[in-house]
């Protein structure tokens, strides 16, 4: 494990979740590969790409080994604004100073848009980044912000308290989106990625080579024999370095079950080992032959698992003392907006005045 070196609890657990974000930044095309179910698209988001797709069904088109779609140019991605803005994670002052950096700096097509038409706001303002939390990343630092306050400022005030991972795709076949199997991986590789080692990035915080990789596998992570970069710089199949990831994982599940008292952290590794051996199992290969076979289009196959989602949800058993929860809970919640909304008295212009003053 890396050593921790700050002085203080708050540095130590900022320093400590900085490196768990190095590694997941190094090993989060395996969670793509794992996870992923984006391989196919809707044609409204075609314009001016350059991937190599084809066309399955009518305005449905896919890349026949892809996996996420969705983190790749097509979807997730500021490729302009953000293209040149790369934080760093090596510590906090200076992903913070970069990160400041984009929110005051303007960007030219923003400028163009201006930020009122017909004398309302369309745009907080013309910067790279509006807001500190528009910064397209896999995953994120993050500290719960008090009322009016910047989510850099309370970085930098109190440090990083937990972090944000952002890349996993809705899992189409779970009527919640995520399943509790891939909850339980997701700890485990979490909780991998702050035991590993973590070396910090060279090139002042840039990591190319984890970029490419995350880039290929949501393209083409399915595809045979494919390889990636591995830290020390040597070509690796993607499957002969997944496996050794998660063999590697095996002491983080076993913490998680003896913590426990089951075995449902080993089961989820061992779920996704199988993946790995054969990839037709994973969300990406399924959801493109369901799609194939049922001769539907990307949206009319996606709205009809949405369907089948507010069924099964609509007839899940709740009993009277969990509907008599939910109630109250929606109420007081309903009710707390009330008041906030009632003791709002500043304007929107005078609001995001301050807001802006205290970068």
């Amino acid at each position: 494990m890396l050593a921790i070196g700050g002085n203080t609890a708050q540095e130590q657990r900022s320093e400590g979740y900085l490196a768990l974000i190095r590694n997941f930044t190094r090993y989060s095309w395996l969670l793509m590969y794992l996870f992923g179910a984006s391989p196919a698209v809707s044609g409204g988001f075609l314009d001016k790409h350059t991937l190599a797709l084809e066309k399955i069904a009518d305005d449905t088109y896919a890349m026949p080994w892809a996996t996420s779609l969705r983190m790749s140019d097509l979807g997730y991605q500021n490729k302009e604004a953000q293209a040149e803005l790369q934080l760093c994670y090596n510590d906090l002052d200076t992903l913070l100073l970069r990160m400041r950096h984009a929110a005051i700096t303007s960007w030219p097509d923003y400028e163009h848009i201006g930020t009122h038409r017909d004398g309302e706001w369309i745009q907080l303002n013309n910067h790279i980044l509006q807001i500190e939390n528009e910064y397209y990343s896999n995953i994120r630092p993050k500290r719960t912000a008090l009322d009016g306050e910047r989510p850099a400022s309370a970085l930098e005030k109190r440090g990083v308290e937990y972090v944000e991972v952002r890349c996993m795709d809705i899992d189409p076949y779970s009527p919640i989106g995520i399943s509790s199997e891939t909850c339980r991986f997701l700890d485990a590789f979490l909780l991998f990625c702050a035991t590993e080692p973590s070396a910090f990035f060279p090139d002042n915080g840039f990591c190319q080579d984890s970029k490419c990789n995350f880039s290929k596998v949501v393209t083409e992570g399915r595809k045979p024999g494919l390889r990636l970069r591995n830290p020390q710089k040597e070509e690796i199949e993607l499957r002969t370095w997944a496996l050794d990831i998660l063999t590697r994982m095996q002491a983080q599940t076993q913490l998680y079950d003896e913590f426990y008292g089951h075995n449902l952290h080993a089961a989820a590794l061992a779920a996704q080992v199988e993946k790995v051996e054969n990839p037709d199992l994973t969300p990406s290969a399924r959801l493109l032959s369901d799609l194939k076979s049922s001769g539907l289009s990307f949206n009319e196959f996606t709205l009809q698992q949405s369907q089948k989602s507010m069924i099964q949800l609509k007839t899940y058993p709740l009993s009277k003392e969990q509907e008599t929860r939910y109630s109250q809970a929606a109420t007081e919640s309903i009710s707390a907006q009330a008041a906030i909304e009632a003791a709002d008295t500043m304007s929107f212009d005078e609001f995001l005045k301050d807001f802006e003053s205290i970068l």
